[in-house]
């Protein structure tokens, strides 16, 4: 299911699920109740997960909700000394000197609105990410797919949850007696008929005059702010999508300027300056900054670091009054007064509006202060901070005053509506100024309170609002759960002809060693769908954390740009859902970094001018995944490329030794102008090896992390090798024949798992690839693949052979020549140009080694058009061996 493109935050991991009844009793009794636990005491799932790249944005608005928190309080609990003259203007102003109004400090205690400015940033950051990264992708129709759902659900998103927590505020009165800081009608009835009438008008952003708040919480003031902020950063997004890069963000900085030098709409540029901080890392991430920002490099720490003081300084931007004569007679702020536009009204907003740009643009810069925002409690408080920020005015009104009351802080209505707990519990309200005990000690029931209640509503109103309006937006366009638009109009059609009929009555499976699926109800193999992206040379691997997903990566096929050379891995999460294999969220580019050769020759200049990476194999090794892809070369013109697949894929956190960089992978002589195919393997030791050639002679040898290789091993085993291969291996007619290599390794045991008496030993267990037989007649290449397996110690010698090749189950005829009449000759060149990849173990525990009773993933493309996968138990690839007998 794709994510929530509003929140920042994942918000569970993954359990095992429990099948034993009493277990599964207790655990739906637990579920029942869960509610009632907070969060620290609650279980919490054991396997470290790495933190994503915006984490830290998330723990960034946990603590903005609790200064607003914090804020709100000390002038609610204060309203007798007159606060917001304490607290809301500067330090020193009409020489009144308060610690809690000192310069940083005082973000402390009446930050609420720079906390409501970073608010508006963040949004516009996140709502802009995934747009971002489909316009720097080119995906302009997963774009409008994306953005149509976001504008659907948007309104509700918002609103809803404001719905639900106002309806909570009025029903206090009339069915617990508690008040709340409204004016109660006089019965229930006639409260919800106003309250209907102040929330229509309220949530209708467009309307002209009017009462701009909302009685039942005067706080939710922001949300018809961020709403409309939402729809500027849309229209913006959607403008300049296919505007390139450097107009894109010039524009974006127009549009900044605009609503703050122009126009009096600060919040606006506030959303947009999130979607421009946005675009600007996701630019650095893939190295296609500025070249100025680069320049810039040096001086990060300090740049960042004084963007980082500045924002505490402009965040307290003295505020009780929008007259600027005001803040030029404000110690400190007599020449900042001077900068302020002349569209801007109320003159805190510009300067809150640098200072939340600084704040969000310095924290990832700074590692201390990116850690601090990135604590599990703050990370905590992201995830509840929309139900927190509702629900923490009303517990205010209705909690909070009494507590507040009952400690010493009176307010002039205390004496009508709160007699009974005026002073019942007196304490010491001794400076300094907001950190009185008769404050402080009320924290110790109101903040956990605020937290439960943050938590229930996000629950159990927040995630059930998203999951609404995801469902409501898939129903109004007609699409199954699991369906993308994208995959519903780029659905391509498949021979639903059983297309093992063969040619003038032979079958194309006869004389091969057909493999049937494990989980297809047809038995054959199942497509590949990268959404609306059409892709070749797929890879399938086990998801490191999500149960029943997986990970494919292929090689994107077409690109929207005449003539490209430019060449993209992509890979997406995906499940198996009707027989696809098919992503959960639209394909993103692996971020591999493109390389350049100056060993290209004229005759081989395609490759010369080819950017980025091409027909990458990845699979697991003993620790790690690994990708190996074919680049430009230092030592010839393309050669071979390794990196550990943690490095490129949001994989959590793990431990990364070997190949953190891109490293090539050298061989021994004589180097080809092109290399590729070649595939890792190890010994019982965890030595790495890599495989080059598997005909006319092997090849392969030791290679030490920095990709450098040592002598040939094969010479050691030769003689037996010849012999294996002279006996197993097809002849080849002409020049239209080949036999190359073409998958990854892995390790298998052969023997079942659920033997007892099954111990993998070095009589048993051997590395098992893919290799092909190739031949091009008619203009049209058909490959037939066939097992090898080869001991895991030196001398690595080959093990044995198919006798047959693999025939996947649903592999048909050539459809170029659907309906030519061929001759026997013939009949073993018209089937599918099927090419399998890649070879990988489909439960997440296995790995590099399985048994031959584990269940293994080919992933294959068929005629350079489309990708597909299939499910077969292992045994059924090695059942047809030759031994080779030395």
């Amino acid at each position: 299911m794709p994510p929530r493109s509003e929140g920042l935050l994942e918000k569970s991991g993954w359990e095992p699920a429990k099948h034993d009844s009493v277990r599964l009793a207790v655990s739906n009794l637990r579920r029942s109740t869960n509610f009632l636990r907070p969060w620290f005491l609650k279980k919490t799932p054991t396997h470290n997960t790495k933190l994503r790249r915006t984490a830290y944005l998330d723990g960034l608005r946990g603590v903005a909700c609790l200064i607003v928190y914090f804020g709100h309080h000390q002038l609610w609990a204060h309203d007798s000394k007159h606060p917001e003259k304490i607290l809301e203007e500067g330090y020193g102003y009409e020489r009144r000197y308060y610690f809690a109004a000192f310069p940083v400090v005082r973000n402390l205690f009446s930050g609420g609105h720079f906390a409501v400015s970073v608010f508006f940033v963040i949004s516009g950051y996140a709502l802009a990410a995934k747009p971002l990264q489909l316009i720097q992708a080119r995906q302009y129709e997963a774009l409008n797919d994306n953005m149509g759902s976001a504008l659907f659900r948007r309104w509700l998103r918002l609103y809803i949850p404001v719905l639900c927590s106002t309806f909570l505020t009025l029903s206090l009165w009339h069915v617990f007696g508690i008040s709340a800081n409204y004016v109660p009608q006089k019965t229930y009835w006639k409260e919800i008929v106003k309250w209907y009438v102040e929330f229509k008008n309220f949530s209708f952003v467009f309307r002209n005059g009017g009462n701009p708040w909302f009685s039942y919480s005067f706080h939710v003031w922001s949300i018809p702010v961020e709403f409309r902020g939402s729809l500027v950063v849309y229209a913006a997004l959607m403008g300049l999508s296919r505007a390139r890069k450097n107009a894109r963000l010039w524009c974006e900085v127009a549009l900044i300027y605009y609503f703050m030098f122009i126009t009096d709409g600060a919040h606006f540029s506030m959303f947009l300056m999130g979607m421009l901080l946005c675009d600007l890392d996701l630019l650095a991430i893939n190295g296609e900054l500025p070249q100025w920002f680069y320049d810039l490099k040096p001086y990060k720490t300090w740049i960042f670091g004084t963007m980082f003081v500045l924002s505490l300084f402009l965040g307290g931007c003295p505020s009780h009054t929008s007259d600027i004569r005001v803040l030029r007679k404000t110690p400190g702020w007599r020449y900042f007064a001077f900068l302020k536009p002349q569209a801007v009204f109320d003159y805190k907003w510009f300067y809150l509006f640098w200072a939340a740009t600084f704040m969000v643009a310095s924290v990832p810069h700074l590692p201390w202060l990116k850690s601090f925002c990135e604590h599990r409690f703050n990370l905590y408080l992201g995830r509840i901070s929309f139900a927190f920020y509702l629900i923490h005015g009303p517990l205010l009104w209705a909690l909070g005053d009494r507590l507040y009351a009952a400690t010493g802080f009176s307010r002039a209505s205390h004496a009508m509506s709160l007699p009974g707990w005026l002073n019942k519990f007196p304490l010491p309200k001794t400076p300094p100024f907001g950190l009185e005990v008769a404050f402080l000690v009320p924290q110790l029931i109101l903040i956990p309170v605020n937290l439960w209640f943050g938590e229930f509503l996000t629950t159990y109103v927040d995630d059930p609002v998203i999951n609404f309006t995801r469902w409501l937006h898939t129903t109004a366009i007609g699409l199954e759960p699991a369906e993308t638009l994208t995959d519903k109009k780029n659905d391509a059609p498949t021979d639903k002809k059983h297309d093992d009929n063969g040619v003038n009555g032979q079958p194309f499976g006869h004389g091969r060693n057909q493999i049937f699926s494990v989980s297809t109800k047809d038995k054959r193999y199942f497509p590949i769908k990268f959404g609306h992206l059409e892709a070749i040379n797929p890879n399938i691997i086990p998801h490191p954390y999500l149960d029943d997903t997986w990970i494919i990566i292929a090689q994107q096929q077409v690109s929207s740009v005449q003539f490209t050379i430019w060449f993209a891995e992509i890979s997406c999460p995906a499940i198996l859902v009707d027989d696809v294999l098919e992503c959960t969220e639209p394909p993103m580019t692996v971020p591999i970094a493109a390389t350049f050769s100056t060993q290209c020759s004229d005759d081989f200049s395609f490759f010369r001018h080819s950017i980025g990476p091409h027909d990458a194999r990845v699979g697991y090794g003993p620790k790690a995944p690994y990708i190996i892809y074919g680049s430009q070369s230092s030592y010839t013109c393309f050669g071979q490329w390794v990196q550990d697949f943690r490095m490129l894929y949001d994989w959590g956190f793990d431990l990364i030794d070997e190949f953190k960089r891109p490293t090539e992978l050298q061989r021994p002589p004589p180097l080809q102008m092109i290399e590729k195919n070649w595939f890792l393997f190890w010994d019982p030791q965890g030595n790495t090896y890599i495989h080059y050639d598997v005909y006319p002679d092997r090849v392969f040898s030791k290679v030490e992390l920095d990709g450098t290789a040592g002598p040939n091993l094969a010479t050691l085993s030769y003689a037996s090798d010849r012999e294996c291969m002279d006996k197993y291996i097809p002849a080849l007619g002409a020049e239209l024949e080949s036999v190359h290599q073409a998958t990854n390794s892995l390790s298998i045991t052969l023997c079942s798992r659920r033997d007892s008496s099954c111990k993998p030993d070095a009589s048993n267990t051997f590395i098992m690839s893919i290799f092909q037989h190739k031949s091009y007649y008619w203009f049209h290449s058909t490959y037939e693949p066939y097992v090898m397996l080869f001991r895991e110690s030196s001398p690595f010698e080959l093990h044995a052979i198919s006798e047959r090749p693999l025939w996947i189950h649903g592999r048909g005829k050539w459809r170029g020549h659907a309906d030519a009449k061929l001759t026997e000759e013939e009949i073993g060149n018209t089937t599918e140009m099927v090419y399998v990849t890649s070879i990988n173990w489909k439960e997440r525990e296995r790995r590099y080694h399985g048994f031959i009773d584990d269940v293994v993933f080919l992933a294959f493309g068929i005629e350079d058009q489309r990708t597909a996968g299939i499910d077969v138990v292992a045994g059924e690839l090695v059942k047809e061996l030759g031994i080779c007998v030395h």
